[in-house]
């Protein structure tokens, strides 16, 4: 089972200190992520997938997460990211574990003190709340199927949760449910907290309610406005457009009867109080100012629509969704990062610059904190408002600071976690815990363990391909060797300690759970003739994950996975292996 997790990211949550005893920080080792405190103690080990692999968020204002693993028995139809449906467990900010994987296949966001479990049953709908009990069964689905949500939607489950009492559900049954969604013949209404339908089925598709309006589609496909007792404010106007929840008392209303999508934006009356003439339309903070463009030049205008900013500029800063921005919405700050020329510069509502226009474009650039992340020659850097360079132009991505800190992320994917003196947060060595700290070799011509953590140090050693070998730390500084993403660790062979580029080994050992033992065949079948019996906790390591060898023996149902144990490779039944993280703790000197 690979690990993956997702953090269900509710902002403004911390304290005013740098973070509070209660908040835990993310650290990533290799390719998995686990929480400290701002003790830098390790709460919660670092054995899990991000499910964006690049970074995590912090808990979320419960001080809950949801932890993700690939049940490989349940292929993925739809493929994509992942070869395998996910199972869900919620875990608290001490690492105990509130729900189990076997209860949902995701979890939804918390929303009037309940998350929705996103699960298998075809009839009914059940909601957790923060303790991780089921307080509510409905008897309807309020989701689609998991394999429906898999890929870019999964990063986004707002959609499937109560808001203001009302939550959207389909009129499937447990025999059509999948089969109807796949053809398309679905209709949406609401349930109440007490299960019951209060709006009935007659949308072809249903968002959540905001401010007492939620938007919906009717089966000609005419967007309109209804309130709670499912009266339609209005429709027949927006026809051939699309529309935004409201936000401030306003809706964006974008009309494509032209040829050209123009927007616009109504009250709660169906009043057009800003009409559609602009190409683009965003809140860019709560004091009503509005980003706009116009003629593919972007300004700023208020609710009456009068201009604030000229439509001048190339580009503009707005409701960045990139992992570790802090602030959603901008002018934060009194400021906004603006682009002129090809460059990128700050400006402030009167149109004044602030910052001067010299730096790259960067669309996630917002102060936060006194400090703005800038680009210079593709390298993220940060700056103060005197326009002094506070942290170096050395990172390839960097969020906003929020409490001291900051995600950034260099030379790879990865990301971690910075102060404003530029320090790394966490303690870049790892511990890794006697007993369980061995990797594979997997190189052919074999792998150099060397004096230093340089690739052009001094070879110590050769160490043979499909060697076992015991390894001491990990440095968490990620590097890149002939295309290949790795860590240089510290290793022991045959009384010599040096140092192995991480790349080259196998490291997702794998236990066995099996009284009596697992056969190991020669092919991914239970035909496969037996090479030998693997002993129930024995460790072997995966080579291969294999995707289309589906079986159910003894009750058990899953794929089959290429392993290597004492010298020998063939296949095993993945159900009766379970994940043995090889990364358990930091070393604190």
């Amino acid at each position: 089972m690979r690990l993956l997790i997702l953090f269900l990211w509710i902002g403004g949550f911390f304290s005013e200190s740098l973070w509070a005893q209660t908040d835990l920080i993310p650290f990533i080792q290799g390719e998995k992520w686990g929480f400290v405190n701002n003790q830098k103690q390790v709460v919660i080990p670092c054995k899990y997938k991000s499910l964006f692999k690049s970074y995590v968020e912090p808990f979320d204002v419960q001080g809950l997460t949801v932890v993700y693993a690939d049940d490989e028995s349940v292929v993925n139809p739809n493929n994509g990211m992942f070869p395998f449906l996910p199972q869900a467990a919620l875990i608290n900010q001490q690492g105990k574990w509130l729900t189990d994987f076997a209860q949902a296949r995701a979890i939804a966001p918390f929303s009037e003190g309940l998350a929705m479990l996103i699960d298998d049953d075809p009839e009914f709908t059940s909601f957790i709340d923060p303790t991780g009990k089921v307080a509510l069964k409905i008897p309807f689905k309020a989701h689609p199927p998991i394999e429906s949500l898999m890929g870019p939607m999964m990063g986004d489950l707002t959609s499937f949760q109560f808001s203001e009492g009302l939550v959207a559900v389909y009129n499937t049954t447990k025999t059509t449910w999948k089969e109807a969604w796949q053809i398309g013949s679905v209709y949406m209404g609401y349930a109440d907290k007490t299960g019951k339908l209060v709006i009935p089925f007659q949308w072809m598709d249903a968002q959540p309610f905001q401010q007492g309006w939620a938007v919906v589609h009717d089966s000609q496909y005419a967007t309109n406005f209804i309130n709670p007792q499912g009266k339609t404010l209005f429709s027949e106007s927006l026809s051939n457009g699309l529309v935004a929840g409201f936000k401030q008392g306003l809706a964006i209303v974008s009309d494509f009867s032209g040829g050209e999508s123009l927007s616009g934006m109504v009250d709660t009356q169906g009043k057009m109080v800003i009409p559609q003439q602009y190409q683009a339309l965003s809140f860019c903070d709560e004091k009503g100012r509005i980003v706009a463009q116009k003629n593919g030049k972007w300004g700023v205008i208020n609710r009456q629509n009068q201009i604030l900013v000229p439509f001048v500029y190339e580009g503009v800063c707005f409701e960045s969704s990139l992992p570790g921005m802090t602030h959603p919405l901008n002018f934060q700050e009194e400021v906004l990062a603006v682009v002129l020329n090809e460059k990128m510069g700050f400006i402030d509502d009167q149109n004044r610059t602030v910052i001067p226009f010299k730096y790259d474009p960067y669309y996630g650039s917002s102060f936060s904190e006194g400090l703005a992340p800038m680009s210079v020659e593709g390298k993220i850097g940060f700056i103060d408002k005197q326009n002094q360079v506070v942290i170096p132009f050395e990172y390839d991505y960097a969020g906003t600071f929020k409490n001291g800190l900051a995600l950034v992320s260099k030379d790879v994917s990865y990301g971690f976690y910075i102060d404003k003196k530029n320090t790394r947060f966490v303690d870049p060595n790892i511990y890794l815990e006697e007993g369980n700290n061995t990797a594979l070799v997997s190189a052919k011509s074999g792998l150099n363990l060397r004096a230093k953590p340089d690739p052009k140090a001094e070879v110590l050693a050769n160490i043979p391909n499909n060697t076992l070998l015991k390894l001491n730390t990990v440095t968490a500084e990620a590097i890149i060797i002939d295309g290949v993403d790795g860590f240089w660790v510290e290793a022991t062979y045959k009384d010599k300690t040096g140092y192995v580029f991480s790349g080259l080994l196998k490291t997702d050992p794998l236990q066995v759970n099996a009284q009596g033992g697992v056969s190991l065949r020669d092919k991914p079948s239970k035909e496969g003739k037996r090479l030998t019996t693997l002993p129930d906790k024995a460790i072997v390591f995966l080579m291969e994950s294999l995707t289309n060898t589906y079986e159910e023996i003894d009750g058990k149902a899953g794929n089959w996975v290429k392993v290597w144990y004492e010298g020998k490779e063939g296949y095993a039944f993945n159900p009766y292996l379970t994940p043995k993280p090889i990364c358990n703790r930091l070393r604190r000197y």
